[in-house]
C-alpha cells in the first residue's frame, strides 16, 4: 500500500512516522519526499492491510507536524517512470540512454526491436556489439555538446543519430558527464518529415489556372503522364510554371505521399550542386560536417526529385546523373560506398537541349534518358485569350494579400495586358498586377497602374509563325500590328491610326483580341483542336454536294440492307463535322464506318461457316453467277475500316485524310455496283411492293429508305441547336 503524508518539513518527522510502522512489525520498502516545499512524504508499505490502516491512521495523524494521511496509487518516481515509458514507447524512432562505459541504461520499445531483444533485456547491453567501429563514450567526451545528424550503420540500416550529453549536478564540464541520450532517425524518413511540413503548401492540378485551350490541353497531357513511373522533361520559358506542373504531376502519381524535393542546377556552383544532390561522407573535404550530409536524392527516397534548369548542369554532374538514371546507384562525395535508391526524376529547362547536344554542351545519352516523357509549357503570349481570366485571378489574390478592397480592371488595362508580349510570362503578369493593386487608389486599375517596359509593343511581334500560306502569315502580322496599336489608339478614338487600307475584319480582330478565329492556321488548330477549320469553303461545298447527290443513288442501288442506315449516318456526321468543325463528330463518323465494316464481316463469316446470312447484303458475294471482279470489289467493306482508321491515325483530320475517305467510301462503291446486275438491285427495291422481305428488319428499313436525304434534312436543326448551346456557354 502507498501512503501520502501531508506534513510539516521538520527534522526527524520521517523517523517518527516510520517508528509507528515498526511498532506493528510492518516493513517500509521505499520512501520519497515530494511536494513543492518538501511538505509531502510518500511511503510504500507492501504488507499494510486496510484494517491495519484504519487502526494506524489516528496514531499517524497524531505525530507532531502531520496534517493528514491518505492512500495513493503511485509513488512520484513510479508515476514519472510510467509517464516516461509511455512517452518513449510512443516514439517511432529508437531512443537509448547510455552510460560513460558504452552500456545501455534504458531504451524504448523501438530500440529494443532494433537491437533484437526485449525491452527488459536492454539495460546492460554494450553498444560495442552493434557499433564496433564507433567509440560513443570517446565521442561524447570529445564534443561535450549536442551532436546532430551523426551517420551510423546499425544492423544493416543507415541512421542519423542525435546525441545529447547528460551531466551530473547541473554542470557542463567533461568530469560531470554521466552518459548521453541517443536518438536514431531513419535516414530515408528524414525527407518524408520535411515533405510533410511542406505538403500543406503543395497543390495539384487544381492549382494550374486553365484559362485557355492551350493550358487545358497541357493539363490533360500532364494528367496522363503523371502516373507513369518514368523520367519527365518539362520545357518552357522562364515564368511559365514548370515547377508548379512538376509538383502537380508528383501529387497525381503513385509517389504522391512520398517526398518531393527541388534543386535549381543553375543557381549553385558545381561542387555545391554535387553535394546538395548526392550528399557527402564524413570528412569528405575541409570544412565538411564531421557526421557527413545526406543529399536530396537520399532525402527523396521513394519520391520525386525535381531538377530545374537541367541544361545548366556541369558535364561532371551529367555523368553522375546519367549513371543514377541507368541503375539507381550513386556514391556520395568522398565515399566509396554505393547507395541505391528508387527516385523518379523530373527535369525542367528553358533551353534547347537538342541544340546543346549538337554543340557538345549536353550529353546526348542523358538527353534521351530524361526525354522519356516530355511536356511543352506554352508561353503566355500564345495564351492571350486566357489573360483576362488570369488577370482577374491575380488581382483578387493581390487584394487579399495586401488587405485592400478588390479593384476592377478597366477595358483599356485589359487591352494593354493582352497586347504585351510578356517575356516573363505568368510570373511577370502576377508581379505586375500585384504592383498595380498596391498603386491603385480609385478602385479601378488603369493602364497607368501597369508598370510595363516600353519595348513590350515591339516585342509582341516576335515569334510569328512561318507556317501556312503567305496570305495567312501576312494576315497574322496585320492582326498583331493592330493589337499592338489598339491600346494607344482605340478604334472609336478620334486619334485612330492609319491602317493603310487594311480590311475591316482585321480591325475587328484588333478590337477584340480574344477572338478565337485569330491567329495562324497552326495556332487555330492547336487552340481549337478542329483541324477541318483549315479546309477551304469550296472543298466543304464539294463534299456536301457529293453527299446530296449520292445519298438517294446509294439507296436505289443497294436497297435497304440492315446496316446501310449506318452509311447514311456516317455521311450525316461527316457533313455536320465539316461545317461545325467538330473533332467529336468526325470521330463518330469514323466509328460508324467501322461498325459497317464489322457488320459486313459478321455476315460474311457466318455465311461462310453456316450458309446463313443473319444481317443480309452479302449474298451476291457467294453467288457463283456473279463476275469474279464484282465479288472481289465487294470486299472493300471489310478492308475499309482498318485502312480508314490507319489514315486517321497517321494523317489526322486534314485534307489528305478526308480525300482518303472520299476515295475509299464514295469512289469504290459506285465502281463495284457498275459491275453488279442492275436488274437484281431493282428487284431489291421492289421488295415492299411485290416480293417477300428478305429479313425481319426490312419493313422498318424500307421506311428509312424513303428518307435518303435525311443527312441533309437533319443538318439544319442540329446546326441551330449547337449554335444555341455555344452561345449559352455549354459548348465550345
Amino acid at each position: 500500500m502507498r501512503l501520502r503524508f501531508h506534513c510539516q518539513n521538520r527534522i526527524g518527522i520521517l523517523r517518527d512516522i516510520v517508528a509507528h510502522f515498526a511498532h506493528y512489525g510492518l516493513n517500509v520498502a521505499r520512501g520519497e519526499v515530494g511536494g513543492e516545499h518538501g511538505n509531502a512524504i510518500y511511503l510504500h508499505v507492501p504488507h499494510l492491510l486496510h484494517a491495519q490502516l484504519a487502526t494506524l491512521k489516528p496514531e499517524l495523524e497524531s505525530v507532531p507536524g502531520v496534517f493528514g494521511v491518505r492512500r495513493v496509487n503511485l509513488m512520484p518516481s513510479e508515476r514519472r517512470h510510467l509517464e516516461l515509458d509511455a512517452l518513449l514507447s510512443s516514439l517511432t524512432d529508437p531512443v537509448m540512454s547510455i552510460d560513460m562505459e558504452g552500456h545501455v541504461v534504458a531504451a524504448n520499445r523501438a530500440a529494443g526491436q532494433l537491437l533484437g531483444v526485449r525491452v527488459d533485456e536492454v539495460p546492460g547491453l554494450s553498444l560495442d556489439r552493434y557499433l564496433p567501429d564507433l567509440d560513443l563514450p570517446a565521442l561524447i567526451r570529445r564534443h561535450n555538446a549536442r551532436v546532430n545528424g551523426l551517420r551510423l550503420r546499425l544492423r544493416e540500416r543507415t541512421f542519423l543519430a542525435d546525441i545529447a550529453p547528460l551531466h551530473r549536478e547541473h554542470q557542463d564540464d567533461v568530469a560531470s558527464l554521466a552518459g548521453a541520450v541517443v536518438t536514431l532517425h531513419q535516414a530515408e524518413r528524414i525527407g518524408e518529415r520535411i515533405y510533410q511540413v511542406q505538403r500543406q503548401e503543395l497543390r495539384g492540378f487544381e492549382a494550374i489556372f486553365q484559362a485557355s485551350p492551350a493550358l487545358e490541353a497541357l493539363t490533360r497531357e500532364a494528367r496522363r503522364m503523371a502516373p507513369l513511373d518514368a523520367p519527365l522533361l518539362i520545357q518552357g520559358e522562364t515564368g511559365t510554371g514548370k515547377e508548379l506542373l512538376a509538383r502537380a504531376c508528383h501529387l497525381a502519381s503513385p509517389r504522391g505521399q512520398a517526398p518531393f524535393m527541388a534543386l535549381n542546377c543553375a543557381g549553385l556552383p558545381e561542387s555545391m550542386a554535387e553535394t546538395e544532390l548526392f550528399g557527402y561522407a564524413p570528412g569528405a573535404f575541409e570544412g565538411a560536417r564531421p557526421e557527413g550530409k545526406l543529399g536530396l536524392l537520399e532525402l527523396t527516397a521513394g519520391g520525386t526529385i525535381f531538377l530545374d534548369e537541367v541544361g545548366e548542369m556541369s558535364p561532371r554532374l551529367q555523368v553522375k546523373l546519367l549513371r543514377f538514371l541507368q541503375d539507381g546507384g550513386f556514391r556520395r562525395v568522398g565515399s566509396d560506398e554505393e547507395t541505391w535508391l528508387d527516385v523518379r526524376v523530373i527535369c525542367a529547362t528553358q533551353q534547347d537541349l537538342p541544340r546543346l547536344c549538337a554543340e557538345g554542351r549536353f550529353r546526348q545519352d542523358l538527353f534521351h534518358r530524361l526525354n522519356v516523357l516530355s511536356l511543352m509549357v506554352p508561353p503566355l503570349r500564345d495564351c492571350r485569350d486566357g489573360i483576362p481570366a488570369l488577370a482577374e485571378h491575380f488581382v483578387d489574390r493581390a487584394a487579399r494579400q495586401i488587405g485592400c478592397e478588390l479593384p476592377a480592371l478597366s477595358g483599356a488595362a485589359l487591352a494593354r495586358l493582352g497586347a504585351y508580349s510578356w517575356p516573363g510570362n505568368v510570373r511577370q503578369l502576377e508581379n505586375v498586377l500585384f504592383q498595380a493593386v498596391s498603386l491603385c487608389e480609385g478602385g479601378v486599375i488603369d493602364p497607368g497602374h501597369l508598370r510595363l517596359p516600353d519595348a513590350g509593343e515591339a516585342a509582341c511581334l516576335a515569334g510569328l509563325p512561318l507556317e501556312g500560306s503567305l496570305a495567312e502569315i501576312l494576315g497574322e502580322v496585320e492582326r498583331r500590328v493592330l493589337e499592338s496599336l489598339y491600346p494607344q489608339h482605340p478604334l472609336e478614338s478620334p486619334a485612330r491610326p492609319a491602317t493603310g487600307g487594311l480590311p475591316y475584319h482585321h480591325c475587328q480582330q484588333a478590337e477584340a483580341p480574344r477572338d478565337r478565329r485569330g491567329g495562324s492556321v497552326k495556332q487555330r488548330l492547336s487552340r481549337e483542336g478542329l483541324p477541318s477549320a483549315a479546309l477551304p469553303l469550296w472543298l466543304k461545298l464539294a463534299f456536301t454536294g457529293w453527299i446530296v447527290a449520292w445519298a438517294p443513288t446509294f439507296w436505289l442501288l443497294l436497297g435497304p440492307q440492315n446496316y446501310f442506315w449506318l452509311c447514311n449516318l456516317a455521311n450525316f456526321l461527316l457533313l455536320v463535322g465539316l461545317w461545325r468543325e467538330s473533332r467529336l463528330l468526325l470521330s463518330m463518323q469514323w466509328l460508324a464506318v467501322a461498325v459497317v465494316g464489322t457488320l459486313w464481316a459478321l455476315d460474311v463469316g457466318t455465311a461462310a461457316l453456316t450458309g446463313w446470312h443473319p444481317i443480309g447484303g452479302t449474298e451476291y458475294m457467294f453467288d457463283a453467277g456473279q463476275p469474279l471482279l464484282t465479288r472481289l470489289l465487294s470486299l472493300y467493306h471489310l478492308i475499309l475500316p482498318p485502312v480508314a482508321g490507319l489514315a486517321v491515325w497517321r494523317l489526322g483530320y486534314d485534307r489528305r485524310a478526308l480525300a482518303c475517305q472520299a476515295g475509299l467510301t464514295w469512289l469504290v462503291v459506285p465502281a463495284s455496283f457498275l459491275l453488279t446486275d442492275p436488274q437484281r438491285n431493282i428487284n431489291w427495291v421492289q421488295g415492299p411492293f411485290g416480293s417477300e422481305p428478305q429479313t425481319l428488319l426490312d419493313p422498318l428499313l424500307y421506311l428509312v429508305a424513303l428518307m435518303g436525304l435525311w443527312p441533309v434534312l437533319l443538318y439544319l436543326p442540329v446546326h441551330l441547336l449547337m449554335r444555341r448551346l455555344q452561345r449559352r456557354g455549354l459548348l465550345r
